[in-house]
């Protein structure tokens, strides 16, 4: 699945003010940043992360989404929403206008998440707030929880590749990591054994 139009229109635009070597090395050191389960951090970095990641998490995210039924759908609340990708897969899923709140605990990403205008399509509402220290939250119809899992910390490690055929090992190694995060959260429950598959 690919990017909406729009969507890809302004990541080539905000991506057009920095070299393509610039924007080479960042991808490199995004790998790296993965690869030892860190957040990103440098401006650069998150650009580059617009053109070289984006694109895969908002097809893995859109494929999600179909499997949900969309009747009683009204809000959904992004949890380490990032540049809202998955609004803009939800949005390209159903063109529906939903009131959408996303938490994200790093700022830089909210003003890039913002300048990608996903407001223009979802009635999009930022707070910046560290799920970690988030005890509680109102109800929503739909609660996402998407690759920012991955970024919680950890005793344990996984060398998991994105897009592999290992997505069931990643996602076992971490359902320690979403059960006290999801019990951490009023209105978020999760159940899983380990005979799921995904």
């Amino acid at each position: 699945m690919f990017l909406p139009n729009s969507l890809r229109t302004k990541i080539e635009e905000i991506s057009s003010t920095y070299s393509h070597q610039s924007l080479k090395e960042s991808s490199t050191h995004l790998s790296q940043v993965y690869r030892e389960h860190q957040s990103v951090h440098q401006d650069l970095d998150r650009i580059a992360y617009l053109s070289t990641r984006m694109p895969a998490t908002f097809a893995s995210i859109s494929r999600v989404l179909q499997e949900i039924p969309t009747l009683k759908i009204e809000s959904i609340l992004d949890l380490g929403s990032g540049p809202a990708t998955t609004l803009w897969a939800a949005w390209e899923l159903w063109h529906t206008r939903y009131q959408c709140p996303c938490l994200e605990r790093d700022q830089s990403w909210i003003n890039l998440a913002k300048q990608l205008e996903i407001q223009k399509f979802m009635d999009v509402s930022w707070e910046q707030k560290d799920l970690l220290h988030t005890n509680e939250l109102p109800q929503h119809d739909l609660v996402v929880f998407a690759y920012s899992l991955g970024e919680l910390p950890t005793t344990s490690t996984s060398s998991t590749k994105p897009g592999k055929p290992h997505t069931k090992r990643l996602f076992s190694s971490n359902q320690e990591r979403l059960m006290a995060t999801a019990k951490s959260l009023k209105h978020v429950s999760a159940s899983f054994s380990k005979a799921d598959t995904c």
